[in-house]
Order: C-alpha cells, then structure tokens, then sequence
C-alpha cells in the first residue's frame, strides 16, 4: 500500500517529505509554521482511514496516548482528520534512528548498552501503564535512538490501548493490532492482553538483542505461529557474547514466559533485575 503522491499539507502542518511507510500509515516530515517547530505526521492509508470503527478508534487511543510526558517516549503534539478524513497523529521529529536501522547499519551494540537501553524503555512502559496506556507493538522498529546508543524513546503509540477500553470480543486482527513475532501468545489468540504483554514484547526485543535473532520467526501466518508456540513456550537463549551475565538471560526467560502470571507485573522490577545484572557485568 503505497501514498502516490505527497500531500503539500496535513492538518496546519507544511509537509516536507516523507520519513517512512507501513502497512497502516504512512510518515511524512512535516513542520508546523504556527510554533515554527519540526514534527513528524502519521497518518492513516486511504483503505484505513475508511475504517469508520478503527478511525475511531485510532483517534480516542491516540489522545489518551497524547497525555504521555515521559523523557523515553515520543511525545505527541496534536491529534485530527484532514478534510478527506484520514486520521493524523502529529509527533515530535527525532534526528536520529529506529534501532532496527541502527542494528542494520552497526551491528549489536555491547552488553552494557543494551542493558542501559532495555532499562530505559522498562521505565517508559512503566510510566505508560501506570497511567492505563498499552503499546501493543513494541518491537525495534518503533524504538528511536535520539542520542547515538544512549537515549532511547519507544515511538508509534498509534494502536495504543487504554486498560480497560471497548474491544471486539476477537481483539483486533494480528495484521493490525501489532508483529506476531513480537506479540505475547495471548494476543495472538485475541485475548485480553495487560501491560505484560508489553513486557512479553520487550523480551523479544532484549532476546533479539542479546542472541542476534527472534526466539519466534514470524512465519506469516498466525495460526501456525501460535502452534509453534505451543509446542516450543521456551525459546533457547544462546546469547551472542559468552560474557553475558546469567542474571540477564534469566530477566529475557522471565520476560517470555508463556502466561502472564510467570513474568514480570511490572517495568519497575525489570528495571531492578537490569541493575544487577549491570553491576553482575
């Protein structure tokens, strides 16, 4: 699904170009001419938008989303639909990369980073889940890299739930509501997932970072990969550097348990088992 031609403006905001393009939406570099600041623009495809239920729904979450004020988040400045109506998140534009990029271009970074990084992006789920905001999809791609490997903001909480509102009794479709590969086992069967499923999530992430590749391969479709789960619930971890703290890939098998009640309730203890596994290294 691609955007043939670039819109000279979205909302009151000029568009420069665009900065990247999924499934979903597409991301234009924009500037907002009132307060003179950069922004970034994501707004929905055309098929998408014509969703009246998901417009909807993507407008509600990304204003409950929008009252995040935490140094590891992107942060939101303005919500809308054009005049066509296509939904638009207006967010802070970073100069840096996703982590997905930077992996690509640098390889892993070393153990301290990533216990550094993986730490910071704990906090800002904790901050978010305090507040009843789920992600859905945190995965490399949606982490940027503002400062080089030391300051990370997990990005894109455009399919962001708030705990406890409406949802079909299905949950919303994998293709939608977030990466299998990524996903807990809970959500790919569209139940009612917690922040610990964003936790589940970020142990992908840190099992990515750790081993140089996914403990689950999405192979495209979600009813094998749930299979596939099920018949493996505990990925081997063989991380790529042998002086990785034993502390650390105990935090990634906790992070993945295959139920909710086996892994962490909260980013705050990931944060504390992180801290020994920092001074362990």
């Amino acid at each position: 699904m691609s955007e043939t031609a670039i819109p000279q403006q979205v909302g009151r905001y000029r568009v420069e170009g665009i900065l990247g393009e999924g499934a979903m939406a597409v991301v234009y570099a924009g500037f907002d001419p009132g307060i003179e600041r950069k922004v970034a623009i994501k707004c929905l495809h055309r098929e998408i938008a014509a969703d009246p239920a998901y417009r909807r729904r993507f407008l509600v979450e990304a204003r409950a989303a929008g009252h995040l004020t935490h140094p590891h988040i992107v942060t939101i400045f303005d919500v809308g639909e054009t005049d066509d109506g296509r939904s638009y998140i207006a967010m802070e534009r970073l100069s840096g990369e996703t982590l997905a990029s930077a992996v690509s271009r640098e390889g892993f970074p070393s153990l301290p980073v990533i216990i550094d990084l993986v730490g910071q992006l704990a906090a800002a789920l904790d901050y978010a889940h305090a507040r009843g905001i789920l992600h859905h999809d945190v995965k490399p791609e949606n982490i940027m890299l503002a400062d080089g490997w030391s300051y990370a903001k997990i990005s894109d909480f455009g399919i962001a739930e708030r705990r406890g509102s409406p949802r079909d009794a299905g949950g919303m479709p994998a293709e939608i509501g977030g990466t299998p590969a990524y996903m807990a086992l809970e959500r790919l069967r569209g139940e009612r997932s917690d922040a610990r499923s964003d936790l589940f999530s970020l142990g992908v992430v840190l099992y990515w970072l750790l081993t140089g590749k996914l403990p689950w391969p999405d192979i495209g479709n979600v009813q094998q990969l749930v299979r596939k789960r099920l018949r493996s619930p505990r990925p081997p971890i063989r991380p790529r550097d042998p002086a990785t703290p034993s502390i650390l890939i105990s935090i990634v098998r906790t992070l993945l348990a295959p139920t909710a009640e086996s892994r962490y309730q909260r980013g705050a203890e990931v944060i504390d088992d992180l801290r020994l596994a920092a001074r362990e290294y």
